[in-house]
Protein backbone atom coordinates (compact mmCIF):
# COMPACT_ATOMS: atom_id res chain seq x y z
CA UNK A 1 0.00 0.00 0.00
CA UNK A 2 1.36 3.37 -0.96
CA UNK A 3 1.95 6.00 1.67
CA UNK A 4 2.02 9.76 1.37
CA UNK A 5 5.80 9.57 1.81
CA UNK A 6 6.03 7.51 -1.38
CA UNK A 7 4.59 10.39 -3.39
CA UNK A 8 6.49 13.29 -1.83
CA UNK A 9 8.57 15.17 -4.42
CA UNK A 10 12.24 14.52 -3.79
CA UNK A 11 15.47 15.84 -5.25
CA UNK A 12 19.15 16.32 -4.53
CA UNK A 13 20.02 18.24 -1.39
CA UNK A 14 21.50 21.14 -3.37
CA UNK A 15 18.08 22.01 -4.79
CA UNK A 16 16.69 22.86 -1.36
CA UNK A 17 17.07 25.96 0.73
CA UNK A 18 16.32 24.55 4.16
CA UNK A 19 14.87 26.99 6.64
CA UNK A 20 14.46 26.86 10.40
CA UNK A 21 10.80 25.97 10.06
CA UNK A 22 9.64 22.75 11.69
CA UNK A 23 8.80 19.76 9.56
CA UNK A 24 9.41 16.20 8.41
CA UNK A 25 12.18 15.06 6.08
CA UNK A 26 12.66 11.75 4.30
CA UNK A 27 15.68 10.15 2.63
CA UNK A 28 15.30 7.94 -0.46
CA UNK A 29 17.76 5.68 -2.23
CA UNK A 30 17.85 6.35 -5.98
CA UNK A 31 18.47 2.68 -6.85
CA UNK A 32 18.04 -0.46 -4.67
CA UNK A 33 21.23 -1.93 -6.17
CA UNK A 34 23.28 0.72 -4.37
CA UNK A 35 22.75 -0.96 -0.99
CA UNK A 36 22.55 -4.71 -1.47
CA UNK A 37 20.74 -6.67 1.20
CA UNK A 38 18.17 -4.00 2.07
CA UNK A 39 14.48 -4.52 1.44
CA UNK A 40 13.02 -1.19 0.37
CA UNK A 41 9.64 0.14 -0.57
CA UNK A 42 9.19 0.89 -4.27
CA UNK A 43 9.86 4.56 -3.50
CA UNK A 44 13.29 3.70 -2.05
CA UNK A 45 12.39 5.18 1.34
CA UNK A 46 15.38 4.88 3.69
CA UNK A 47 14.72 7.09 6.67
CA UNK A 48 12.20 9.50 8.17
CA UNK A 49 13.24 12.25 10.56
CA UNK A 50 12.00 15.53 11.92
CA UNK A 51 13.38 19.00 12.50
CA UNK A 52 11.99 21.05 15.35
CA UNK A 53 13.10 23.70 17.81
CA UNK A 54 15.16 26.79 17.06
CA UNK A 55 17.01 25.33 14.05
CA UNK A 56 14.10 23.40 12.49
CA UNK A 57 14.87 21.35 9.40
CA UNK A 58 18.04 23.31 8.69
CA UNK A 59 19.60 21.84 11.81
CA UNK A 60 18.98 18.23 10.75
CA UNK A 61 20.59 18.14 7.31
CA UNK A 62 22.99 15.23 6.83
CA UNK A 63 24.36 16.25 3.41
CA UNK A 64 26.33 19.46 3.90
CA UNK A 65 30.09 19.95 3.90
CA UNK A 66 30.08 20.04 7.70
CA UNK A 67 27.82 17.04 8.19
CA UNK A 68 29.19 14.69 10.83
CA UNK A 69 28.44 11.05 11.54
CA UNK A 70 29.01 11.15 15.29
CA UNK A 71 25.50 12.34 16.21
CA UNK A 72 23.52 11.40 13.08
CA UNK A 73 21.84 7.99 13.09
CA UNK A 74 21.18 7.62 9.34
CA UNK A 75 24.77 8.57 8.49
CA UNK A 76 26.07 5.99 10.98
CA UNK A 77 23.87 3.31 9.42
CA UNK A 78 24.95 4.20 5.89
CA UNK A 79 28.58 4.26 7.06
CA UNK A 80 28.52 0.67 8.32
CA UNK A 81 26.67 -0.53 5.21
CA UNK A 82 29.20 1.18 2.93
CA UNK A 83 32.33 0.62 5.03
CA UNK A 84 34.06 -1.72 2.60
CA UNK A 85 32.65 -0.27 -0.61
CA UNK A 86 33.86 3.25 0.17
CA UNK A 87 36.90 2.22 2.24
CA UNK A 88 35.69 4.26 5.21
CA UNK A 89 37.64 4.58 8.45
CA UNK A 90 36.12 5.06 11.87
CA UNK A 91 37.66 6.72 14.90
CA UNK A 92 36.85 7.07 18.59
CA UNK A 93 35.17 10.27 19.70
CA UNK A 94 34.85 11.86 23.15
CA UNK A 95 32.24 10.48 25.52
CA UNK A 96 32.59 6.90 24.30
CA UNK A 97 31.15 7.76 20.88
CA UNK A 98 32.43 6.92 17.42
CA UNK A 99 32.32 8.48 13.98
CA UNK A 100 34.23 8.68 10.72
CA UNK A 101 37.57 10.34 10.20
CA UNK A 102 37.44 13.61 8.18
CA UNK A 103 38.34 12.05 4.82
CA UNK A 104 35.70 9.34 5.28
CA UNK A 105 33.10 11.96 6.21
CA UNK A 106 33.71 13.62 2.84
CA UNK A 107 33.47 10.28 1.03
CA UNK A 108 30.14 9.48 2.68
CA UNK A 109 28.76 12.97 2.03
CA UNK A 110 29.72 12.74 -1.66
CA UNK A 111 28.06 9.32 -1.93
CA UNK A 112 24.88 10.61 -0.27
CA UNK A 113 24.73 13.64 -2.53
CA UNK A 114 24.95 11.38 -5.57
CA UNK A 115 22.74 8.50 -4.49
CA UNK A 116 20.31 9.71 -1.82
CA UNK A 117 17.44 12.09 -2.44
CA UNK A 118 15.71 14.34 0.05
CA UNK A 119 12.05 15.27 0.54
CA UNK A 120 10.74 17.77 3.07
CA UNK A 121 7.29 18.54 4.40
CA UNK A 122 6.76 21.53 6.67
CA UNK A 123 4.24 20.90 9.43
CA UNK A 124 3.38 21.63 13.05
CA UNK A 125 4.13 19.04 15.74
CA UNK A 126 6.66 17.26 13.50
CA UNK A 127 7.92 14.85 16.18
CA UNK A 128 4.51 13.25 16.66
CA UNK A 129 4.02 13.04 12.90
CA UNK A 130 7.49 11.55 12.46
CA UNK A 131 6.81 8.79 15.02
CA UNK A 132 3.47 7.93 13.41
CA UNK A 133 5.05 7.57 9.95
CA UNK A 134 7.96 5.52 11.28
CA UNK A 135 5.60 3.20 13.13
CA UNK A 136 3.58 2.54 9.97
CA UNK A 137 6.36 2.37 7.38
CA UNK A 138 9.38 1.08 9.36
CA UNK A 139 12.09 2.49 7.04
CA UNK A 140 15.27 0.38 7.22
CA UNK A 141 17.46 3.11 8.74
CA UNK A 142 14.99 3.98 11.52
CA UNK A 143 16.26 1.85 14.37
CA UNK A 144 13.60 2.75 16.91
CA UNK A 145 9.90 3.69 17.12
CA UNK A 146 8.89 0.81 14.83
CA UNK A 147 8.86 -2.98 14.69
CA UNK A 148 12.44 -4.10 14.10
CA UNK A 149 12.95 -6.48 11.18
CA UNK A 150 16.03 -8.67 10.54
CA UNK A 151 17.51 -5.88 8.40
CA UNK A 152 17.07 -3.38 11.25
CA UNK A 153 18.81 -5.81 13.60
CA UNK A 154 21.60 -6.37 11.07
CA UNK A 155 22.33 -2.64 10.93
CA UNK A 156 22.27 -2.43 14.74
CA UNK A 157 24.76 -5.31 14.92
CA UNK A 158 27.09 -3.68 12.37
CA UNK A 159 26.98 -0.41 14.30
CA UNK A 160 27.68 -2.16 17.59
CA UNK A 161 30.65 -3.96 16.01
CA UNK A 162 32.02 -0.70 14.59
CA UNK A 163 31.80 0.96 18.00
CA UNK A 164 33.42 -1.98 19.78
CA UNK A 165 36.22 -2.29 17.22
CA UNK A 166 37.12 1.38 17.10
CA UNK A 167 37.33 1.73 20.87
CA UNK A 168 39.28 -1.51 21.18
CA UNK A 169 41.76 -0.22 18.59
CA UNK A 170 41.94 3.21 20.20
CA UNK A 171 42.75 1.61 23.55
CA UNK A 172 45.48 -0.61 22.09
CA UNK A 173 47.07 2.34 20.27
CA UNK A 174 46.87 4.74 23.21
CA UNK A 175 50.07 6.83 23.49
CA UNK A 176 52.54 5.74 26.14
CA UNK A 177 54.69 8.87 26.13
CA UNK A 178 55.32 10.53 29.44
CA UNK A 179 53.12 13.58 30.03
CA UNK A 180 53.16 15.55 33.28
CA UNK A 181 50.16 14.64 35.42
CA UNK A 182 47.76 17.45 36.28
CA UNK A 183 45.32 17.14 39.18
CA UNK A 184 41.63 17.67 38.41
CA UNK A 185 39.21 18.10 41.29
CA UNK A 186 41.92 17.12 43.79
CA UNK A 187 41.84 13.36 43.21
CA UNK A 188 41.60 12.60 39.48
CA UNK A 189 44.58 12.96 37.14
CA UNK A 190 44.66 13.42 33.39
CA UNK A 191 47.51 12.62 31.06
CA UNK A 192 46.50 13.96 27.63
CA UNK A 193 44.84 17.04 26.24
CA UNK A 194 42.83 18.47 23.34
CA UNK A 195 43.21 22.05 22.14
CA UNK A 196 40.84 24.33 20.26
CA UNK A 197 43.29 24.40 17.36
CA UNK A 198 43.21 20.60 17.09
CA UNK A 199 39.41 20.54 17.07
CA UNK A 200 39.27 23.32 14.48
CA UNK A 201 41.60 21.35 12.19
CA UNK A 202 39.64 18.13 12.74
CA UNK A 203 36.36 19.73 11.65
CA UNK A 204 37.77 22.11 9.00
CA UNK A 205 36.91 25.22 11.01
CA UNK A 206 38.65 28.58 11.07
CA UNK A 207 40.60 28.48 14.38
CA UNK A 208 40.07 32.19 15.07
CA UNK A 209 36.31 31.92 14.48
CA UNK A 210 36.13 28.78 16.60
CA UNK A 211 37.90 30.43 19.54
CA UNK A 212 35.63 33.48 19.20
CA UNK A 213 32.56 31.21 19.32
CA UNK A 214 33.96 29.47 22.41
CA UNK A 215 34.45 32.83 24.15
CA UNK A 216 30.82 33.74 23.47
CA UNK A 217 29.74 30.54 25.24
CA UNK A 218 31.20 32.01 28.45
CA UNK A 219 32.10 28.66 30.02
CA UNK A 220 32.45 29.01 33.80
CA UNK A 221 35.47 26.68 33.86
CA UNK A 222 37.54 28.72 31.37
CA UNK A 223 39.48 31.77 32.49
CA UNK A 224 39.78 34.70 30.12
CA UNK A 225 43.16 34.80 28.38
CA UNK A 226 44.02 31.16 29.05
CA UNK A 227 44.48 28.76 26.11
CA UNK A 228 41.64 26.45 25.14
CA UNK A 229 43.30 23.24 26.37
CA UNK A 230 41.14 20.55 27.99
CA UNK A 231 41.58 17.00 29.19
CA UNK A 232 40.66 14.29 26.69
CA UNK A 233 37.48 12.47 27.65
CA UNK A 234 36.42 15.27 30.01
CA UNK A 235 33.16 17.19 30.19
CA UNK A 236 35.09 20.26 29.05
CA UNK A 237 36.19 18.45 25.87
CA UNK A 238 32.59 17.40 25.23
CA UNK A 239 31.54 21.04 25.57
CA UNK A 240 34.11 22.16 22.98
CA UNK A 241 33.10 19.32 20.67
CA UNK A 242 29.43 20.34 20.79
CA UNK A 243 30.35 23.88 19.76
CA UNK A 244 32.51 22.58 16.90
CA UNK A 245 29.72 20.32 15.61
CA UNK A 246 27.24 23.20 15.74
CA UNK A 247 29.37 25.45 13.51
Amino acid sequence: MRSECDTWPRAKWETYTLSRRSGIYALYLKSPSLLLGLELRASGLLYIGSGDGCNGLAGRCHFGDRARTINHSPRKSLAVLLMNQLCLSVEAKPGGKWGLDPQSEWKLTDWMRENVQLAIKYCVEPVAREKELIRRLAPPLNLKDCAQSPQHNRIKRLRAEAKANVHRTAHSLAPTRSIPLRPVGGTTYVTDYTTAEELAARYSLNPKSFRARLRRENFAWHRHGEPWRVAQGSKEEDALLKVALAM
